[in-house]
This record gives structure tokens, sequence and C-alpha cells, in this order.
């Protein structure tokens, strides 16, 4: 016959005996019996469609080539959850950061994978301002746009009499754009972009060239 022993955590199990009803004991099996836990799951690969907008979906993604896992996850701003494939809709700056996901079963967790989530703001233009050209048929006129982040590259985008035009400036360290070399005419429909993130539209802007001077008076000494 056999005996089954149950409720038994992992270690080593030495010098069996079994004692009968009448009271006599068998000879000691000495042992060694070794139990282990399960192998854990494998590290599971941890993803995401960062890098984003502020204000758009925040994908992440886990897979682990272990069967019949479950997952948790943790990260910025009291983020958890135990879903395989997680979401933040809109997704926003204190969103950021470092996510961590492990993969669980039988009891028995995966080390941490670990990925990182990168929130790109939105542009915001607060205020447009121009200066003319200072010449006839001049291109010295200047359009500034403020409200931006200090030393941020900007790819500035406009309609000049009604054809696009698309330019890079880096913001000044009161965070303004100033955009130069421009002739007289209408700028229209003037955003910026930066890390793929659009800003508000602004404008119209019109440049004007100086005032032409009077038109001469000619004279003569007609008739002679």
């Amino acid at each position: 016959g056999s005996v089954i022993i149950t409720g038994l955590a992992i270690g080593t199990y030495t010098n069996f005996t079994v004692t009968n009803l009448s009271g006599c004991t068998s000879a000691v099996l000495a042992g060694p019996v070794v139990l282990v836990n399960p192998a854990p799951p494998t590290v599971p690969v941890a993803g995401s469609n960062s890098p984003l907008c502020d204000g758009a979906e925040l994908d992440l993604t886990a897979t682990d080539a272990t069967g019949g896992v479950t997952y948790s996850w943790a990260g910025p701003a009291g983020f958890s959850s135990t879903l395989q494939y997680p979401l933040i809709s809109p997704v926003h700056l204190n969103n950021a950061g470092t996510y961590t996901v492990t993969a669980s079963r039988l009891g028995c967790v995966s080390a941490p994978a670990t990925v990182l989530v990168v929130v790109h703001p939105i542009p915001a233009i607060t205020k447009v301002t121009a200066t003319d050209p200072t010449t006839c048929q001049g291109t010295n006129g200047t359009m500034t746009l403020e409200g931006l982040l200090a030393g941020v590259s900007y790819t500035v985008q406009y309609s000049f009499n009604g054809n696009p035009v698309s330019v890079v400036f880096v913001a000044d360290g009161s965070g303004k754009v100033v955009v130069t070399g421009l002739a007289q005419g209408e700028y229209t429909n003037i955003n910026v972009t930066s890390f793929t993130c659009p800003s508000n539209t602004v404008g119209p802007v019109t440049l004007t060239d100086p005032n032409p001077p009077p038109a001469p008076k000619l004279s003569s000494n007609s008739p002679l």
C-alpha cells in the first residue's frame, strides 16, 4: 500500500517512518525528498505606443512565452492593472514615466519587465505679433509667436498668399519663435508642431510695405 502526505511546502524531507494501529513502527527511510516550487514564468515583454501627445490614448502591451499567466502592472500616477493590454485615455503629462509588469502562474511571479512612456505637451501659441518690411518689396518682415517652450525645436507652418510654407525654428529663452525673412502679404493658418504634436492655429497676419513717396510734380519752362 501507500500513504499520501498532503499540505507540504517546499523544502527537504528526511527520516520517514510509518506507525500502524498496533503501534509497530517501520524502518526509517532516510530520504531525502526535496520539494521545489514550479518554475516561474519567463520575463514578459513590455511595450507601448509611446511617444505620445498629451490627450492621446496610451496602449500598453505585455507578452509572455509561458501560457496561462496573469499580469500585474504598476506605473506613474498610481496606475495599476491586471489586464494584458491596458490603456489610459486620455493620457496626460503626469502619466509619463516607467511602467512595470510581471507575469504570474501557479503562485510564481516572474522577474519584472519595464517600458518607458514619453508624453509630450501640446504647443499653445498665446500671442502673435508682426513687424512690416522696412523697404518696398523688402523681405525683412517678421512674425513672433509667443507662449512656447524655451529651447524646443518647432516646425512652423503657415500659408503665404495661399501658398503653404513650412520652416523650422528653435524657441528662444522666453518661449518665442521669430519667423524672419517675410515679405508683404497675408499670412494665414499659422501653427507649430513639436514631436508630432500640433498647436492651435492663429492668424491671419498681414504685412505691408512702407508707403511709397508721393508722385513727383513735373514742371518745365515750356513753351519755348
